[in-house]
C-alpha cells in the first residue's frame, strides 16, 4: 500500500467563499432595503404617525430606500460574476446603504441596526485579505 497525497484541485479558495457569502447577503440586504422603501411609501402608519427623520421626510426616504435596495441587490448579483469591479461597486454601495440607514435609525432602530451590521459584514467579506483566510 503506497501513501499518495491527493490535493484538492478545485479552483475555489477561501476568498471565493467570502465573495459568494457577500453576494448572498447583499441580495438579502437589497431586498430588505427595497421592502423598507415600499413600506414607507405604501403604509405610512407602519412607522408611526409622525416619524422624525434626520433629513427629509418619510416619502423621500421611501423612494431612496426603494432605489438603493434595488441597486444593492443588483450589485450582489453582479458579485457572482467574480469581476473585480463588482467587488469595488459592492463595497461602495454597502457603505452607502449603511450610512443611509443611519437616517432611518430614528424610525425603526432595531431593523436599521440589523441592516447596518449586515452591510459591515459584507464590506469585511469583500475586503478581507486572501492570505489571511
Amino acid at each position: 500500500m503506497s501513501s499518495v497525497n491527493y490535493r484538492a484541485t478545485s479552483g475555489r479558495t477561501a476568498m471565493a467563499g467570502w465573495v459568494v457569502f457577500a453576494a448572498m447577503i447583499m441580495v438579502l440586504v437589497g431586498g430588505f432595503t427595497f421592502i423598507d422603501g415600499l413600506v414607507a411609501l405604501l403604509n405610512r402608519g407602519y412607522y408611526g404617525s409622525n416619524p422624525h427623520l434626520l433629513l427629509g421626510n418619510l416619502q423621500s426616504w421611501g423612494w431612496w430606500n426603494l432605489i438603493v435596495g434595488a441597486v444593492v441587490a443588483l450589485a450582489g448579483l453582479s458579485l457572482f460574476t467574480g469581476a473585480t469591479w463588482a467587488r469595488a461597486v459592492a463595497v461602495l454601495l454597502a457603505s452607502l446603504n449603511a450610512l443611509s440607514q443611519i437616517v432611518f435609525i430614528a424610525v425603526f432602530p432595531f431593523w436599521a441596526l440589523v441592516v447596518i451590521t449586515l452591510d459591515v459584514i459584507v464590506i469585511y467579506a469583500l475586503i478581507v485579505n486572501e492570505e489571511v483566510a
